[in-house]
């Protein structure tokens, strides 16, 4: 009696236990399906933890095609610097200098052996304004021609052709403005509206002197490859 007594007792026992595990299994299931059970009891983040990486997820990819973008954009943004100067109407063919000083000793200087563009100032194919500076003379004689570079621009006129050339490839601009002032009397802005690309070539005796000057403003037209 008291054996089945003890066996009874065992199976009720047993009965509670499986009873409680199927409860707890219940439970762990509809908890976890709402997003209630830690990771560390199942081994995986909670909704809100889930939720977080996939936002850092979104986050660092936002942030890679950002920098892909900048990284193509530096790229494209490389400067193309001008070699030359033409004004087929004068027969007129200069070398260009680009200088990363604004040293007037130092701008001077270059000066002597070619027309100057203005650190700072507009590239070839990009939007700004493009300032060069030449000399010019009214002596009819000088030692080093470089003194008269620019003495054409008096003379031209509206609608001439300049050209700018780097490498195989020519930039056409056509004068459009054509200005005799007093270098304090003239302020020239580099930037202009966005897809503006323009040239401003100027005549000076020094970098430093306030002396008249001829300012002659170009509008680009277009470029081509000079093998084309």
């Amino acid at each position: 009696m008291r054996e089945v007594h003890k066996n009874t007792l065992g199976e009720r026992l047993f009965l509670h236990v499986v009873v409680a595990a199927w409860v707890f299994v219940l439970t762990l299931t509809l908890l976890n399906a709402t997003g209630f059970v830690p990771y560390y009891i199942d081994s995986t983040p909670s909704k809100a933890e889930a939720e977080a990486v996939a936002q850092r997820a979104q986050e660092q990819k936002a942030k890679a095609a950002e920098e892909k973008l900048r990284a193509e954009a530096t790229q494209t943004a490389v400067q193309v610097l001008p070699m030359r100067l033409e004004i087929p109407i004068a027969g007129t063919s200069l070398p260009v200098s680009n200088p990363n000083t604004t040293d007037i000793d130092e701008l001077d200087a270059e000066l002597l052996t070619a027309v100057v563009r203005y650190p700072g100032s507009g590239t070839l194919g990009a939007d700004g304004n493009m300032l060069i500076f030449g000399h010019s003379s009214g002596y009819r004689t000088v030692n080093n021609k470089m003194f008269q570079a620019f003495n054409p621009l008096k003379t031209l006129e509206i609608g001439n052709v300049i050209k700018l050339i780097s490498g195989d490839t020519e930039y056409i601009y056509t004068v459009s403005n054509l200005q005799h002032e007093e270098a304090s009397n003239v302020t020239i802005e580099f930037g202009t509206d966005p897809g503006v690309k323009r040239l401003t070539l100027t005549t000076c005796d020094s970098f430093g002197k306030k002396s008249d000057r001829w300012i002659i403003t170009a509008d680009f037209i277009g470029s081509y490859k000079t093998g084309e």
